[in-house]
């Protein structure tokens, strides 16, 4: 097992690989494409981007049952982000 140096001052906590597993569990970049779909209106009036635009990206962005019929559908919140914008281009002016 490689352990990883503490700077200068800061301890070094261990911690069990089950913890560091159960914690990283809890991240899930899918939501339910229920959810995404009642955001729908709310993005593309932050984004100024039409709703059909929006609705065909939930749409790129959904992931499928795992095998075809292992777990639930999901749309992938990274990958919709991403194409967002992609679509909108840079923000912010710099």
């Amino acid at each position: 097992m490689l352990i990883p140096l503490a700077p200068r001052g800061v301890r070094y906590r261990p911690t069990s690989a089950a913890r560091l597993l159960r914690r990283n569990l809890l991240v899930d970049p899918n939501i339910s494409p229920i959810y995404a779909d009642l955001q729908v209106a709310r993005v593309a009036g932050v984004t100024g981007l039409p709703e059909a635009q929006v609705r065909q990206l939930v749409a790129d962005a959904m992931n499928g049952r795992v095998l075809g019929f292992l777990g639930e559908p999901g749309v992938n919140v990274t990958r919709l982000n991403l194409a967002i914008a992609a679509v909108r281009g840079p923000v912010g002016g710099g």
